[in-house]
């Protein structure tokens, strides 16, 4: 069991509260028959159970988490954000458990995602272009190709075309 669980919990009036744990029970009945116990939503202690351990943060693996989210947030603030008011067209695209997303850019260029929403690594033909992030063990080769972990992602920035621009 995880250290800091994160149940559902509430503070509605009671009418709502009896209301909210009744639907819940039903909702997981079939986990009860086999002996799992479904914390009240309005108990406090449901409320306490979630509440995070903030002193453990500077121990792993929390701390190689908490760094993990901020290159994540860092990537998305310096590369993602500042090119989505210059999106000009997207398409989506994909065999199988492979997903290609293509966001066309007003200066020509493209942000590229590569996502394998599998449980097996997948190849893909992947695109051209400055690799902005790659879920660990996500091989990008030179040849136009990469190997995607499962559930791995590729994130790239692909550089202008102009025989694909719109005359």
């Amino acid at each position: 069991m995880r250290p800091e669980p994160f149940p559902f919990f509430c503070d509605f009036e009671p009418e709502l509260a009896r209301r909210v744990t009744e639907g819940r029970m039903r909702e997981f009945e079939a986990r009860f028959r086999r002996g799992a116990a479904l914390p009240d939503p309005n108990d406090p202690a449901s409320f306490r159970a979630a509440t995070l351990d903030w002193t453990r943060l500077g121990a792993a693996p929390h701390s190689e988490w908490l760094n993990y989210y901020r290159e994540l947030l860092g990537i998305r603030a310096r590369e993602i954000v500042p090119r989505v008011p210059h999106i000009t067209g997207a398409s989506a695209g994909g065999t199988g458990a492979l997903l290609l997303v293509r966001w066309r850019l007003s200066d020509g260029a493209t942000l590229a995602l590569d996502a394998n929403l599998s449980a097996e690594p997948v190849r893909a033909a992947s695109g051209a272009g400055r690799v902005l992030f790659a879920t660990p063990r996500a091989e990008v080769a030179r040849g136009f190709e990469a190997e995607l972990p499962a559930w791995g992602v590729i994130w790239r920035l692909e550089p202008d075309d102009p025989g694909s621009r719109r005359r």
